[in-house]
């Protein structure tokens, strides 16, 4: 409500009343419902950051426990290719070196995605055969689809 005799003249927030009184108007809002709002945005915000943070962690950590023995494998298959074998072990030779190299390639990426969320990926453009991308591709799937009875052509 209004005070009587809170002085000031002409503002505002005041004025003169009837018979010379002068009167303060304000205005009252409730804003507890907005103030709880941004609390709760605040904390949702603040969990996201956190999820994110546990996630590039897991994501860092399983890409380098993966990459351990993988990298084994990579060693092997790359001694097995340098020794004389039958016709047959050499193309399951290669096969294992395309596939240690493709899961490599995905412990890369997974590091990558890490990179991104943190704003320090960079890009560099590679060329690249993708003919022979596809032809690996079907040898990678040939043994299994034949397993299956298909027949797999690229």
């Amino acid at each position: 409500g209004a005070l009587p005799g809170a002085g000031g003249s002409s503002s505002a927030f005041g004025g003169g009343g009837a018979c010379g009184e002068e009167y303060v108007f304000g205005v009252c809002r409730n804003v507890t419902l907005r103030k709880e709002a941004e609390v709760a945005s605040q904390k949702a915000r603040e969990a996201a950051e956190d999820a994110t943070k546990t996630k590039s962690l897991f994501l860092a950590n399983m890409s380098h426990d993966l990459r351990t023995p993988l990298t084994g494998i990579v060693n092997v298959s790359d001694t097995l290719a340098s020794i004389v074998l039958p016709a047959e072990a050499e193309e399951l030779v290669c096969m294992l070196q395309t596939s240690s190299q493709v899961l490599l390639n995905l412990c890369n990426d997974i590091t990558d995605i890490t990179k991104v969320e943190h704003g320090k990926l960079v890009l560099e453009p590679e060329p690249f055969n993708l003919w022979a991308c596809v032809e690996e591709c079907g040898k990678l799937l040939e043994h299994a689809a034949l397993e299956n009875g298909t027949r797999l052509r690229v």
